[in-house]
């Protein structure tokens, strides 16, 4: 029995966090632009692409973030070139994430 309350935990818990992130955004969502993220961003370039790159990587846990606009702020925040850049490392950190968190789950199933 107590193996399967911690099962229960254990798949619940995340699945909570989730749902409460997505009810503590939903009131904000009409406000999640690229322009706000942009105006919000810092000024410093190296500041604003680590701030966008840690916005891909929250984005990376969360289902109501929206990846076009953190894509479009990338756009807006820096020439093409660097925009490319950042926008490509964001991405990989938004999918490199749930991957490593994956396979974790699946080395704690096999033990």
């Amino acid at each position: 029995m107590e193996k399967h309350a911690f099962h229960v935990w254990r798949y619940g818990a995340p699945l909570l966090v989730l749902a409460a992130g997505a009810a503590a955004l939903w009131p904000f969502r009409h406000q999640l632009t690229a322009e706000a993220i942009a105006a919000f961003s810092p000024r410093q370039t190296v500041l604003a692409a680590s701030f966008l790159v840690g916005l891909y990587a929250l984005k990376s846990l969360s289902v109501c973030f929206p990846m076009s606009a953190l894509t479009a702020a990338g756009g807006l925040l820096f020439p093409f070139p660097l925009a490319l850049a950042v926008n490509l490392c964001g991405t990989g950190v938004a999918q490199t994430i749930p991957f490593f968190l994956g396979r974790r789950e699946q080395e704690g199933l096999e033990a």
